[in-house]
């Protein structure tokens, strides 16, 4: 069971990641053909990746449960800073590994 979720994870990660991609290009492209500072874009793409946030705390707050709102906070930095920095140092080899799993677990976390 705990494989078959990991598998999901993995895989809908795997299309997250696919679809980043995908927009950042398109992000570009519609800089570039509009010539619109690709600045501007970047923040008004920031703007709008941050809006689920937003409306979680803002439902957080109106149903009086506000430790909702900070534990999605803390669980995006966690994410953000845990995985998605140590995923990306260790893939493009800014740091040296060993080339064993038990080497690489301990940098990552």
């Amino acid at each position: 069971m705990i494989l078959t979720y990991f598998i999901i994870i993995t895989l809908l990660f795997y299309i997250l990641s696919g679809a980043a991609d995908y927009v950042v290009s398109k992000i570009t492209e519609v800089a570039e053909r509009f010539k619109i500072n690709i600045l501007s874009l970047g923040m008004a793409l920031g703007v709008l990746t941050t809006l689920p946030e937003f409306f979680v705390g803002v439902n957080s707050m109106a149903s009086d449960i506000p430790t909702l709102s900070f534990g999605n906070l803390m669980g995006g930095i966690i994410v953000i800073l845990c995985l998605v920095v140590g995923f990306s140092l260790v893939l493009n080899r800014r740091i040296k590994t060993d080339g064993k799993n038990s080497g690489v677990l301990p940098i990552i976390f």
